[in-house]
């Protein structure tokens, strides 16, 4: 069972698409905040898409992500810098379509129900790290044999390691611990709350609330009143009596 899958119950096809597009958005929203890091500054796309993939589960993850990719091919401004589908015939056109791969192994991650924090972060640190072999081989061989130009077409591996790998190390690194501090609080909070409900502890608190509420607004009991007494009135003269 996925985070997705226990927040929402619904199976139907509508509700999956809602979540596809949501998590797309997600991911386009991401794609635009830099975050200050050394030695370069980074995005936080890979976050989204590590968050996306645990969250979702491999198949509904990848799909989250074809659709993304399908967005930005469409034209929308959903990739980093606001990019559109340009960036398919750009330098970083392997990392963007292995993202769909991303997506999809770290939803495997979570279809094996791993949820603690340590094995969730070397899941998502070998999952960064594997991202990087598509990114690769688009500049080193692929996009020459599309008939691509441009200095990046046909790098060699320490133009690779220069330009494409040793500046996004660390902060994909530091990605992946997050996203998996991130989904481990989740399942917490999760397990709380159903512990709460399942325990009982929740509605009657809200009992004890609405009682409290009730006898605040009652109104005040009624002073009990003196009745009255035959001795305090006078006795009375019967008409016609002898005086």
């Amino acid at each position: 069972m996925t985070l997705s899958s226990t927040l929402v119950r619904s199976n139907s096809l509508g509700a999956k698409a809602l979540m596809v597009l949501g998590g797309s958005l997600f991911i386009a929203a991401a794609a635009q905040v830099t975050v200050p890091m050394y030695p370069v500054p980074v995005t936080l796309q890979t976050l989204a898409v590590l968050l996306v993939g645990f969250a979702y589960g491999a198949r509904l993850g990848a799909v989250t992500l074809l659709a993304y990719l399908a967005e930005g091919a469409m034209g929308l401004p959903v990739f980093a810098g606001f990019a559109n589908g340009a960036a398919f015939f750009g330098p970083t056109a392997g990392f963007l379509v292995g993202f769909v791969g991303m997506a999809w192994l770290a939803g495997l991650a979570a279809d094996a129900g791993v949820r603690r924090v340590l094995p969730l972060s070397v899941a998502a640190i070998v999952i960064s790290a594997l991202l990087y072999v598509p990114g690769a081989a688009w500049p080193m061989a692929v996009a020459g044999t599309f008939g691509l130009e441009g200095g990046w077409v046909n790098i060699s591996a320490s133009g690779i390691w220069t330009y494409f790998m040793a500046p996004f190390l660390i902060g994909d690194a530091v990605k992946a611990v997050l996203a998996a501090v991130i989904v481990t609080g989740a399942w917490k909070a999760v397990a709380r709350t159903t512990s709460s409900w399942a325990s009982g502890s929740v509605i009657p608190s809200k009992l004890s609330l609405l009682s409290k509420t009730a006898s605040s607004t009652s109104p005040p009991p009624k002073r009990p009143t003196a009745e009255r007494t035959s001795h305090h009135e006078p006795p009375s003269i019967a008409r016609g009596s002898p005086t």
